[in-house]
């Protein structure tokens, strides 16, 4: 009898062993930092304004416990990267990176992320600088020489919409890819003859190069959108933690309209630039937290784009609606969603 009520007491003492382990682990899981994969572009100021001003850290609750930390990356193929290899639960990026990020999910399975709404609107988006030195003067001199851009990306886009406006062929440069970090040394060295960037890296690169700088006409060949992505089982499972993230960045931009003088230094902290330079930068762009047609228009664009690459001329076009997450935002800010009927169904499984 003693030895029955022992090994019983012995097997209760161990259910609750793992009861508690168990709750531990499921409360550390619960409560483990959430990442967000942000990166150094002026568009990308409400993050910067977000994290500066405590606007991530003062949504925890008790649905949504997580810390949220931000992962600065070099780009938004990066970010897009990170966000489908579950490195981070949400991304920001230019519609181009989400939109081949979308061309390579399989078509037969659940998207792996969703479109929560646009943060930015960037008209000039973008740079092409060259190097006097090797000869560009103008638009046609380009031809044959070496192109420093990253594919894929919002920089690709502008220079294939700028080669299209100047009748430029496609195949009349070689492209060479350079991070945004080796861009001044990759000019200097000869390694390219011209890059296409954005800010805060144009206006550096015009510091750094001084007179050998020649910058050509093509800043006003494409207007970027900027886009929050999550990934969808962070959204689907854990719907406060995605509306927290809307939230801090609703809060944020009307930080930025309220208290332009304080979120720009919060940006320009970050970004390690003067603010007054830093408000040159900003000049033209739209922060506006909304899920509607630029964000639709520049995706589908994008994927237009890529349709035209023989990388992709063999899969299945993706289908806009199966990643468009209207709900969360519509909870946080109802009047920021105006999406066509079509977006608000769902297809049949």
């Amino acid at each position: 009898m003693r030895r029955s009520f022992a090994r019983s007491g012995c097997c209760w003492l161990l259910a609750a062993c793992l009861c508690v382990l168990s709750g531990a682990i499921a409360a550390s899981h619960a409560t483990a930092p959430v990442r967000v994969a942000g990166w150094h572009w002026i568009a990308d100021a409400p993050t910067k304004v977000a994290v500066g001003a405590g606007l991530f850290a003062a949504g925890i609750s008790a649905a949504s416990p997580q810390t949220i930390e931000v992962e600065y990356v070099e780009s938004g193929v990066d970010a897009m990267q990170a966000l489908t290899a579950g490195r981070v639960a949400f991304a920001l990026a230019a519609a181009q990176p989400v939109a081949r990020a979308m061309w390579l999910q399989p078509p037969e399975r659940e998207p792996e992320f969703v479109v929560l709404g646009s943060l930015a609107v960037v008209p000039r988006a973008h740079q092409l600088i060259a190097d006097r030195d090797r000869g560009i003067r103008g638009p046609a001199d380009l031809a044959g020489h070496r192109l420093g851009v990253q594919r894929y990306s919002s920089a690709h886009y502008a220079w294939s919409q700028f080669a299209q406006q100047e009748g430029i062929a496609e195949d009349a440069v070689e492209f060479v890819p350079v991070g945004m970090f080796e861009q001044l040394d990759a000019l200097r060295s000869g390694r390219v003859d011209a890059i296409v960037t954005w800010e805060p890296w144009g206006t550096r690169l015009l510091h750094e190069l001084g007179d050998r700088a020649y910058v050509l006409p093509a800043r006003e060949a494409y207007v970027a959108t900027w886009l929050l992505l999550g990934r969808r089982d962070v959204v689907v499972h854990n719907p406060a933690l995605a509306e927290r993230v809307l939230r801090a960045y609703a809060q944020a931009i009307q930080l930025m309209h309220e208290q332009p003088l304080r979120a720009r230094a919060l940006h320009a902290q970050v970004l390690d630039v003067e603010e007054k330079e830093l408000a040159t930068m900003e000049a033209g762009v739209i922060w506006h937290l909304h899920l509607g047609w630029s964000a639709l228009a520049g995706l589908d664009g994008a994927l237009d784009w890529l349709s035209t690459m023989p990388e992709f001329a063999d899969r299945q076009r993706p289908r806009l609606p199966d990643y468009i997450e209207a709900g969360p935002l519509r909870r946080v800010a109802p009047d920021s969603v105006a999406l066509p009927a079509y977006l608000n169904r769902r297809p049949s499984p």
